[in-house]
Order: C-alpha cells, then sequence, then structure tokens
C-alpha cells in the first residue's frame, strides 16, 4: 500500500507503439489510407543519451490514440528495428489514474517496474526522479508493456490535436446533449402543432 491508499484496478488500453524505419514515410503512406491523423513528429532523447527517437502519435478519426510510431536513432529501437523489420508492433500501453497505488500494487505482487532502459524502480519517488510518470513492466518474453499517468497521456493528446487542427468525427458530450435537447424540443413543438390541428 502506497500514501495514496490501495490501488483500484482501472488500467485502460492506450495504444500501441510500432517501430518504423522511416517515420516520414510511414506516416505520409498510412494515414491517408487509414484516414488517420498524426501529430507532429517529436524527439525523444538526444545523441548523447542511451535512448534517442523521433516519434509521432496516430489518432483515429473519431480522436482516439490509436498507436505511435517510433524511429529509432539510437539505443533499444534501433535493435528492435534489426531484428523485427519496419512496421513491427513491440510494445502495449496502458494508463491509470493512479499511477503510485499501481506502482505499489505492482512492486507488492512481484512485478519489476523499470525505466526505459530497464533500471529497476525501488521505490515511486524513482519513478519520479526519472522525470517520467511511466512505468516500463519486465518483459514477459519478446512483448513490453508499459503503463503511464491517464491525466498526463490524455492531455498531452488533446494538446497535440489542437497543434495539428484535428476535427473529431465524434461529438462531445455536450454536443450530445444539445443534440438531445433539441430533439425533443422539435418533437414537444411537432406534438403540440399537430394536436391543435386536430383538434380544429
Amino acid at each position: 500500500m502506497t500514501s495514496e491508499g490501495a490501488w483500484r484496478p482501472d488500467l485502460r488500453f492506450s495504444h500501441v507503439d510500432i517501430v518504423v524505419e522511416d517515420i516520414h514515410a510511414f506516416l505520409s503512406t498510412w494515414c491517408p489510407r487509414l484516414g488517420f491523423v498524426a501529430s507532429k513528429v517529436q524527439t525523444w532523447g538526444g545523441p548523447e543519451e542511451p535512448t534517442w527517437t523521433e516519434y509521432a502519435s496516430v489518432f483515429d478519426p473519431n480522436g482516439q490514440l490509436v498507436f505511435m510510431a517510433v524511429e529509432g536513432k539510437k539505443g533499444a529501437h534501433v535493435e528492435l528495428l534489426r531484428k523485427y523489420g519496419s512496421g513491427s508492433i513491440y510494445r502495449l500501453c496502458f494508463k491509470t489514474d493512479n499511477l503510485e497505488a499501481c506502482f505499489g500494487h505492482l512492486k507488492a505482487s512481484g512485478t519489476k517496474a523499470t525505466n526505459l532502459e530497464g533500471v529497476p524502480f525501488n521505490s515511486f519517488q524513482d519513478v519520479i526522479n526519472s522525470g517520467k510518470r511511466i512505468l516500463w513492466l519486465e518483459r514477459e518474453g519478446e512483448l513490453s508493456m508499459e503503463i503511464l499517468t491517464a491525466p498526463i497521456i490524455d492531455s498531452g493528446c488533446a494538446k497535440l490535436k489542437r497543434e495539428v487542427g484535428f476535427v473529431s468525427n465524434q461529438l462531445s458530450a455536450w454536443q450530445r446533449r444539445v443534440c438531445a435537447a433539441t430533439a425533443l424540443g422539435a418533437a414537444f413543438i411537432i406534438g403540440v402543432f399537430f394536436g391543435r390541428a386536430s383538434i380544429r
């Protein structure tokens, strides 16, 4: 148990990570074909760091994050590309509202959480010190999994979509309420009109 209390299982699927050889070519080919929208290409790390990648978040027409395309410049992603080839799915990503409690649950169950380079987190303070509110889990064979902080990934996705002028095909909750109220009002007016007509 952490200072935040016991974890209430709330993991939701977030997206998958795909390693690609040429991120710009991949996005320009597959986003139009699938009707998806990509964020601007971003950079993680740099030439002097253990991990250096370029990546982009890809959203479906309803604004749901589907996958992240990652081109490795240095580190594990370069090896992934060499081993499995471009277009390979290499990680399942989930999100939780309470990363600290989730970490406590994983630690108590004997599951090792690490940073991106595989260095174990011994306490949640290690997670904070890493600068990333993300848990990478010990591998199950070749499968990699990570757990993200939901409010952070969600707000980040919202910002990325605004930057590229994304317009969702899906109505927001308040838009659905307005549509429902409008339809109800129209039905009431029509009912009154025909009711008066029948009296005449």
